[in-house]
């Protein structure tokens, strides 16, 4: 039976110390590319296979955190995960990854499974799964809860980015707008965006009926699912959506129905994926900067694993509306 190779081989094998292996395997330290290179070229030829769970044991961290998501679907969730993979790298670490989808029992397993060893801190974005419940499930393993984490408020401003909205359609000459709301954005409990439109538009002597109000899926058959509603109840000249998903959703809608965007109906979506570009015409969307929530969420990860007790100052990360071509003007035709 061939020997294992040892951290000492592939040392002498790439002509480096010890430690210097460890550290180009850990992240730890940060070493060279060239190096690193050689390092792992090393590694793969004498098949070198470091005992990652012995070494935690022996330094009580793994390097790694655990992120448990409920899904994929959306290219902005994931250009989010992509971008945290990236920033803890950076910092040493190794993001893992969950997903649980709708399932619940299966988030809660996954929360679970992380604080058995696993990693060094678990990040919540489940929306069926608040704070209190995830600290329960993860134990003496740090967790940080987005979006809900009164130890580190971090907050989308979706207020803001609801008036952003509506002061655009307003400019527009729409008055009779519809809004396709996200059913996941504040799951199990009172979207506010709701009651702030409803508001907003009272202000300014436009009054909103219960139908112009429409819960869908956060998904592009969901938006067209919730256009069918509130078109058949309440036909609107404008719409604005949860996610841009539900937006393009929305396109969908109009074709089969022989209706055009903006022509008859004018859409703003929020998230800014990138098929918002592609489209045509190109949806007028809210963006919300992903490096403002990874660079908040990377840090109070990190502030986490070093004190679990520890209260970091409030984050809150306000959209920016891009214009683009999906909402049309009907000022002229008031």
């Amino acid at each position: 039976m061939k020997e294992k190779a040892t951290i000492l081989d592939v040392a002498k094998a790439a002509g480096v110390s010890p430690s210097t292996v460890s550290h180009a395997i850990s992240g730890k330290r940060p070493i060279s590319a060239d190096v690193k290179r050689v390092i792992f070229q090393k590694i793969r030829e004498l098949d070198y296979r470091p005992n990652l769970f012995a070494s935690s044991m022996r330094n009580r961290e793994t390097r790694r955190i655990g992120l448990v998501v409920d899904e994929w679907s959306n290219p902005k969730t994931a250009e989010l995960h992509q971008l945290l993979s990236r920033k803890f790298s950076e910092s040493g670490y190794e993001l893992i990854f969950a997903c649980s989808g709708v399932d619940v029992e299966r988030g809660r397993n996954s929360l679970y499974a992380f604080s058995t060893g696993l990693v060094d801190g678990v990040i919540n974005m489940l929306p069926q799964i608040d704070h209190g419940e995830a600290e329960l499930l993860c134990g003496t393993v740090p967790v940080f809860t987005y979006q809900r984490d009164d130890s580190a408020p971090f907050q989308l401003d979706y207020i803001t980015g609801t008036r952003k909205t509506l002061d655009y359609f307003l400019e527009m000459g729409h008055s009779n707008i519809g809004y396709l709301v996200s059913t996941t954005r504040f799951f199990g409990g009172e979207d506010p965006t709701v009651r702030f439109f409803q508001e907003y538009m009272k202000e300014r002597g436009i009054g909103v009926c219960p139908s112009q109000i429409v819960r869908g899926e956060d998904t592009t058959q969901g938006g067209e699912t919730a256009m069918e509603k509130l078109f058949s109840a309440h036909p609107v000249t404008a719409v604005f959506t949860g996610n841009d998903l539900m937006a393009l959703g929305v396109y969908r809608w109009a074709s089969k129905h022989d209706l055009s965007v903006p022509e008859d109906i004018s859409v703003i979506g929020s998230d800014d994926i990138p098929l918002g570009e592609l489209v045509q015409p190109q949806l007028t969307t809210l963006n919300y900067s992903l490096e403002t929530s990874a660079n908040y969420t990377v840090e109070v990860m990190l502030a986490k694993i070093k004190d679990r007790t520890v209260r970091l100052a409030p984050c809150r990360c306000t959209p920016e509306l891009i214009v683009r071509s999906s909402v049309k003007s009907i000022k002229n035709n008031l």
